[in-house]
C-alpha cells in the first residue's frame, strides 16, 4: 500500500519537470534539504492572505514536489 504513493508522487515530478531542477541524488544543490524559501515559496500562493501556501507548494512547486517524492521513497524503503 505504501508503495502505491511513490508512483503518484513521481507523476507530479514528471509533470512539473521537477527532476530538471536538482538532478543529483541524494543531495539537492549540495544539501539534503533545499532552502526553505524554495520549499515554501510565496510565488505559488494565489490568495492574498497566503492561506493556500502549503497545499499549492505541495502540488505546484517543483522543488517541493521533488523533495516530497525523495522523502517518500526514503520513508517507504525504511518501512519495508
Amino acid at each position: 500500500m505504501a508503495h502505491d504513493v511513490i508512483p503518484i508522487a513521481g507523476a507530479f515530478v514528471a509533470g512539473l519537470d521537477a527532476g530538471l531542477l536538482y538532478n543529483e541524488f541524494p543531495l539537492m544543490g549540495g544539501r539534503l534539504v533545499p532552502p526553505g524559501d524554495e520549499l515554501l515559496s510565496t510565488l505559488y500562493a494565489k490568495k492574498e492572505d497566503h492561506s493556500d501556501l502549503w497545499w499549492r507548494n505541495i502540488f505546484e512547486n517543483p522543488t517541493t514536489v521533488q523533495f516530497d517524492h525523495r522523502l517518500l521513497v526514503r520513508i517507504v524503503n525504511r518501512i519495508h
